[in-house]
């Protein structure tokens, strides 16, 4: 990743364009993010801090993937990208809706 050095960041492009460390960093934030999403089965109460959480992590993943959609030369890989990524984002709105305080005392069942 480039930056203008006049921003004094230089430590962004030190690792080259393959930066092992930064996708080490971004596995051990899916791993964080997993951690949290099974401990939300069994704890309720922490299922809409999950969401945001992996909301707050997925909408600019997937700005960033729907902004760049040229780069991938198949309209059915551009497509199934897309609904993966948005379906996981619907899913982290569900979940955030369910969760939402007028909802408590209200049988699900």
């Amino acid at each position: 990743m480039d930056l203008p050095p006049e921003l004094g960041w230089a430590w962004v492009s030190v690792d080259g364009p393959y930066n092992e460390h930064l996708i080490r960093d971004v596995g051990r934030l899916n791993l964080a993010l997993g951690v949290l999403g099974l401990l939300a089965l069994w704890q309720p109460g922490l299922a809409a801090p999950f969401a945001l959480a992996s909301l707050a992590y997925q909408l600019p993943h997937n700005a960033y993937h729907l902004a760049h959609l040229e780069l991938i030369a198949s309209p059915l890989e551009r497509f199934a990208q897309s609904a993966g990524l948005l379906f996981n984002v619907l899913a982290a709105l569900i979940v955030v809706f369910w969760c939402r305080p007028f909802n408590k005392g209200v049988s699900r069942g």
